[in-house]
C-alpha cells in the first residue's frame, strides 16, 4: 500500500507475514522523488514503524516550530553526516544541546535508521517546510521542500488496518 505521493514523499509498505496477530513483518519504504529509501529488507516490525510514525505526526503538531537556524545547506549536510546515528541537534554549544528550536522532529524508525536512512522534518526562518534525508550512512544528504500540513496528515493516515 502506498501512502502520498510518490513523485515527492510517500510511504509503502506491504506485509509478508504475522504472529498470531500481534505482530506485522513486511516491506517499508520512505519513496521520495520516486526513489525507495531503504529499499532494502522485507522483515521489519510494521506495529513498531507505524505507530512511530503516527505519534512523530501528532508531535509535530504539537510541538513549535523547528528551524535549522542560521545553518547553510552545505553546513546541514556537514552537521547531520557527523551526527548521524546520535541525537540530531544542529548546535555546536554543549548548553544548548537539548533546545528545540535547533532540533529536528526525527522521523527514522530505528530499524530503517539501522539500515543508514535518516528522515528529519524543520522549518526554516522562513517558515518554510522540509525533510532532510540522509541515505548511505550519512554519505548523501537531500533537502527536500514539503507542506508540514501535509506531511502530518500523510503520517496520521498511515495505518495497519488500510493494509487490505
Amino acid at each position: 500500500m502506498i501512502f502520498g505521493k510518490p513523485e515527492k514523499f510517500a510511504i509503502t509498505y506491504d506485509v509478508v507475514d504475522s504472529v498470531e496477530s500481534d505482530f506485522f513483518y513486511g516491506v517499508f519504504n520512505f519513496i521520495v522523488n520516486d526513489v525507495f529509501y531503504p529499499a532494502i529488507g522485507s522483515n521489519y516490525t510494521l506495529n513498531h514503524i507505524i505507530p512511530f510514525l503516527n505519534a512523530e505526526a501528532k508531535y509535530i503538531e504539537k510541538s513549535k516550530r523547528f528551524y535549522a537556524g542560521d545553518m547553510t545547506d552545505d553546513e546541514l549536510s556537514i552537521s547531520f553526516s557527523k551526527q548521524y546515528g546520535a541525537i540530531n541537534c544542529l548546535i555546536s554549544n554543549l548548553d544548548d544541546y537539548f533546545s528545540l528550536e535547533k532540533c529536528g522532529v526525527d522521523l527514522s524508525p530505528l530499524e530503517i535508521a539501522d539500515k543508514g536512512v535518516g528522515l528529519w522534518f524543520f522549518c526554516d526562518e522562513n517558515d518554510c517546510d522540509w525533510l532532510l534525508l540522509i541515505s548511505n550512512y550519512g554519505k548523501v544528504v537531500e533537502k527536500i521542500a514539503i507542506d508540514g500540513a501535509e506531511l502530518i496528515e500523510l503520517l496520521s493516515s498511515v495505518s495497519l488496518e488500510n493494509r487490505n
